[in-house]
């Protein structure tokens, strides 16, 4: 196999597993949402893979989803298919339990954007990645559905791998959200087991709205789209949360951000819209108007110029 990104999804009797890996000179490492792995491949002419690989539970995970194990390391063998850049294999490992994983991929297209660069990262900075691509139809309002990444989001979060190598962030929070989760994790290579899960940074909750595009939203719900657009903060969907709703649950998590990695506003960052002062420092996770700093790839970021804290990323959802 040759050097690059793969994408790569573990099977198990009891579950799976969607992450993404990076292979360097017969070496490779990654995760998915809830196992952290690195291992060693050879592939021979014939096609045929060898190797071996270290799987490890991450921290937050209750339910086993791979097997009754909190590390494990794997005899490989398999098959590459040169042509279609694509592999399987099968892992074993014997012990206290029997272990049997099987792995299969295929390399993710390469990006055509420059790598993310965040030039000087200053101590204290809070940096906020809103999770990359996922596959949705277009228009269509993606709000608690847990989506993983598509193959293009894998590629976007590991583009930050060098970024984040290079400036290793005190802490790491991520909405318990698939695509947010996998995008903390390959995003921030230094111990992506360690990332913190907060409930309260889910995506808003759009209720009898999800998976709807405005056209949609306007023949079943007349009238609700222009309320929306008249009361944008305190509209609720039926079943569904307000803008203001989701503000109050995430700030907690954004002052126990800050108490990790102190900061004040710097220009073009979101503020908190529940206080007067100009001056606050939290910004506001979410969509459209909510959100100024939020794209497929986008970031904001929050500096405390004279800070001696770490910095603090966020993968929200």
């Amino acid at each position: 196999m040759r050097n690059g990104l793969y994408r790569l999804d573990l099977i198990a009797q009891d579950g799976m597993d969607h992450g993404a890996m990076r292979m360097s000179g017969g070496t490779f490492s990654g995760s998915g949402t809830r196992y952290v792995f690195q291992g060693r491949l050879e592939t021979k002419m014939s096609g045929e893979l060898t190797g071996t690989m270290t799987v490890r539970k991450t921290r937050d995970q209750a339910p086993p989803a791979l097997g009754q194990f909190k590390e494990a390391t794997l005899g490989i063998r398999g098959t590459y298919d040169s042509a279609g850049r694509s592999f399987s294999w099968e892992g074993q490992a014997y012990g206290h339990h029997s272990i049997v994983i099987q792995g299969r991929g295929h390399e993710l297209p390469g990006r055509s954007e420059p790598a993310p660069n965040l030039h000087a990262i200053k101590p204290g900075a809070l940096i906020l990645l809103r999770h990359a691509s996922v596959e949705r139809s277009p228009g269509t309002l993606v709000g608690t559905d847990d989506i993983p990444l598509n193959d293009t989001g894998l590629a976007e979060a590991m583009a930050w791998q060098t970024t984040f190598a290079a400036s290793p962030p005190a802490a790491s929070f991520a909405s318990p959200l698939r695509r947010a989760v996998q995008t903390a994790r390959l995003a921030v290579t230094d111990h992506p087991e360690s990332v913190l899960l907060r409930d309260n940074l889910r995506e808003i909750q759009l209720g009898t709205w999800e998976g709807l595009d405005r056209e949609e939203i306007e023949r079943r719900f007349p009238g609700a789209w222009e309320e929306r657009g008249r009361n944008f903060a305190g509209f609720r969907p039926e079943g569904g949360e307000s803008f203001q709703d989701v503000l109050d649950r995430v700030y907690p998590v954004f002052q126990e951000m800050s108490a990790i990695g102190p900061c004040t506003k710097r220009p073009g960052a979101g503020r908190d819209p529940r206080r007067r002062d100009p001056h606050s420092a939290l910004p506001c996770p979410g969509h459209a108007a909510e959100q100024p700093v939020s794209n497929s790839n986008g970031l904001g970021r929050l500096e405390h110029p004279g800070a001696s804290g770490g910095n603090v990323a966020g993968s929200l959802s």
